[in-house]
C-alpha cells in the first residue's frame, strides 16, 4: 500500500512518456489522471492509518543488507 502511491505515479510517467504515442491522445488523457487519482486514494489511506490511527510502519527497502 505504501509503495503503491509512488508506483502509480511512476507507471503513469513511464507509460505516458514512452508509450504516449501508441496510447493516443485519449488514452494518455485517461491514463494520467486515473493514475493520479489512484495515488490520491492510496495517500489518503496512508494518512488515515499513520496520522489518525497512530499506526507506525517500518518499510524494509533492502532486506539483504
Amino acid at each position: 500500500m505504501f509503495l503503491l502511491a509512488v508506483y502509480f505515479l511512476f507507471f503513469s510517467a513511464i507509460a505516458n512518456g514512452f508509450f504516449g504515442r501508441y496510447l493516443g491522445v485519449r488514452g494518455s488523457q485517461l491514463l494520467g489522471p486515473s493514475a493520479l487519482f489512484l495515488a490520491l486514494l492510496c495517500s489518503g489511506t496512508i494518512f488515515y492509518e499513520v496520522c489518525i490511527q497512530g499506526c507506525s510502519t517500518n518499510i524494509k527497502l533492502f532486506e539483504n543488507f
